[in-house]
């Protein structure tokens, strides 16, 4: 599922302006999602038991803890309280599905770009049932140390759950968590936008750091259904159901962006999660929830990219162009468009521009499809 990627180089068939390096910046090694820069990581996906995150390796530190018992949020995952946790087996996630699908998907390699599908099922009894919960998470990783989680058709029960007496994981049943989470080492330290060391718990925080001397990470949920810190261990929880009595059927899902960086400063760290609406072919475009900004239709053979405010590093559009293998891109603020990269998007069957540099305030690049 990989499909053809087109990386600009110094050969002669590549359009102009060529990029200003051209290696892969971003590769998928076997469960491994590898950076090696501007932001050097590395995702590692577990290979027993459910396919989740079980460590990302940045600046020398493994930023996936664990430690937490029973149904309690460890590791990075979903998790059910008090029933499951969706997580990887050597953070004490539960087993996968006997009836479900669960199982690594890689649906972009790079040399850009990654995204990576982790789709999980785990079956349990609960209220006297056999339930199933299952959903995907969904990974976006750019080389700039941006990573994107998509958790998708999230479901804490196949039944539903009403809050019945009797056995349930490692209580009993009546009072249901179901949540999204990352946990992070103690050794961190949590802070606010402003720099401010958070308190344990913090509830209601919508974008906030980990940071560990020169090193830290920033997340941005959508709103404040969350918890930092709730329990012994250092879990960033986003509640989608918090101490109810039942769990119904439907469909869950949550964006969390995330900005790893070698600087110990909240506020820019949150800087590079920036999302400006850009102005693509004439149309208002937003990132998509894969931290893309994808073009509706097939624009024409020329078209411009515009922006009212300042871009991060390492974005990305993603666009039809038709029959088109080549671009040419002309603008941005040194008239030459910076570095980038073309990569095919084999699910979607379109075309992806990576851009390395930020686009400043009032920029517009003009794309001329070959």
């Amino acid at each position: 599922m990989r499909g053809c990627v087109l990386v600009c180089s110094v050969v002669a068939s590549c359009a102009s302006p060529e990029p200003r390096a051209g290696e892969p910046v971003i590769s998928v090694v076997a469960s491994h999602v590898i950076s090696s820069g501007p932001i050097a990581y590395d995702l590692g996906f577990a290979t027993i038991g459910l396919p989740m995150p079980e460590h990302l390796m940045f600046g020398g530190t493994d930023w996936i803890a664990n430690g937490e018992a029973c149904a309690l949020e460890s590791g990075v995952g979903v998790n059910l309280y008090p029933a499951i946790r969706a997580i990887a087996s050597s953070d004490g996630g539960d087993l996968p599905s006997a009836t479900g699908v669960s199982g690594l998907v890689v649906e972009m390699a790079g040399p850009a770009v990654a995204r990576v599908r982790a789709r999980w099922a785990v079956d349990y009894t609960c209220e006297g049932h056999t339930n199933t919960a299952s959903g995907d998470a969904l990974f976006t990783l750019f080389p700039t140390g941006r990573i994107i989680r998509h958790d998708q058709h999230v479901i804490g029960s196949n039944v539903g759950l009403n809050g019945g007496s009797g056995a349930c994981g490692c209580t009993g049943g009546g009072s249901y968590f179901l949540t999204s989470s990352w946990a992070f080492p103690d050794s961190v330290t949590n802070t606010s936008e402003q720099g401010a060391a958070l308190p344990e718990p913090a509830p209601g925080v919508v974008r906030a750091c980990a940071i560990d001397h020169e090193h830290g990470i920033a997340l941005a949920w959508p709103d404040d259904h969350t918890r930092i810190h709730p329990n012994g261990a250092n879990a960033w929880v986003y509640d989608w159901t918090n101490n109810a009595t039942t769990i119904t059927v439907g469909e869950h899902e949550l964006v969390t962006r995330m900005q790893l960086g070698s600087i110990g400063d909240c506020a820019t760290l949150l800087a590079g999660l920036a999302a400006p609406e850009l102005q693509i072919a004439g149309h208002p475009t937003s990132l998509s929830a894969d931290g893309i900004y994808e073009v509706a239709g097939t624009p024409a053979g020329t078209f411009t990219i515009e922006t009212a405010g300042a871009v991060p590093a390492g974005w990305a559009v993603e666009v039809d162009l038709g029959g088109a293998t080549h671009v040419k891109l002309h603008g941005g603020a040194d008239e030459s468009a910076g570095w980038y990269v073309l990569q095919r998007d084999p699910i979607a069957m379109r075309t992806l521009i990576y851009f390395r540099d930020a686009l400043a305030a009032g920029s517009t690049i003009t794309v001329e499809a070959e």
